[in-house]
């Protein structure tokens, strides 16, 4: 259970404030990811330490087995795996864990998506303009008895799947004391997910406006700065209800790139440019 929903304006609350644009609003996105990715991974590097209980329901049994089976497939054997964790600087636990240490186990697989989670936000942030592939999977509805070793997270639902796992067996168990921290981190991540916090973004309406006014004229619907708000608010919630994308191709082309850096004929304002920018980055 999340009882607290948690939101910043850092780097969103642009109404009035030209200094904040659409690659501050991406750094600060990124830069809250990115925290969050530390922590859990943090937190998840203390609870395999805690958790040396041998004891498991057989159903968690076979999800470990499925765990190593998806790490030895991805990066070799135990010297390959326990040369990778070397490598990215792991404090403890390099080689995979005995078969009588099944939740430090499963902890190991989350602990190395966590790392290369945070890995990609980093590039994301430092070297490419557009969202690492591996950040663009679409989120899996159950990673934990399939084969595919699936690398960084790209929803909490995902996360949450094996500390809930984890739970249930030491409950079943009858290791409620056990259970406790990992009660903890499901609430942590349950409340701040992997986003650390939601980013309100503020801007003067008009601006929104005229970037959907420049949309609807582009596409020949003709002028939504003149319609009625009746029209208005019936057109956005047709747009909300269907798979079609609104915005054109040749826009989005445009979004994507800097404003003035070419001589291609403009179909943006600046001002519409950066508002398009803001939700594209």
């Amino acid at each position: 259970a999340s009882p607290f929903r948690f939101s910043s304006w850092m780097g969103g609350d642009r109404d009035g404030n030209p200094n904040v644009t659409a690659i501050v609003t991406k750094e600060a996105v990124l830069a809250a990811r990115i925290t969050a990715a530390t922590l859990l991974f943090e937190a998840v590097q203390e609870l395999m330490s805690s958790l040396s209980l041998r004891d498991a329901t057989p159903e968690f049994k076979a999800l470990v087995i499925a765990s190593d089976g998806r790490l030895e497939r991805r990066f070799g054997d135990h010297q390959a795996i326990a040369k990778m964790r070397r490598g990215r600087g792991y404090s403890q636990f390099f080689a995979p864990n005995p078969e009588n240490e099944p939740y430090r186990k499963m902890l190991a697989e989350v602990r190395d998506r966590l790392w290369e989670t945070s890995e990609a936000l980093h590039s994301w942030l430092n070297h490419t303009h557009q969202m690492p592939a591996e950040l663009a999977r679409m989120p899996s509805a159950s990673s934990l008895s399939g084969e595919e070793y699936l690398g960084p997270y790209t929803s909490k639902e995902e996360l949450l799947e094996p500390l809930l796992a984890i739970h249930a067996s030491l409950v079943a168990c009858g290791d409620d004391v056990a259970a406790s921290p990992v009660s903890d981190l499901i609430r942590q991540v349950a409340c701040f997910g992997l986003a650390m916090t939601a980013l309100d973004i503020r801007q003067e309406s008009t601006r929104h406006s005229d970037a959907m006014h420049t949309i609807a004229e582009y596409l020949g619907l003709g002028p939504y700065s003149e319609w009625p708000e009746e029209q208005k608010v019936k057109f956005l919630e047709g747009e909300l209800a269907s798979r079609r994308p609104l915005i054109p191709q040749e826009i989005m082309a445009e979004v994507r790139r800097p404003y003035g850096g070419s001589q291609h004929k403009r179909l943006l304002s600046a001002e519409v440019h950066e508002v398009l920018a803001t939700f594209a980055a």
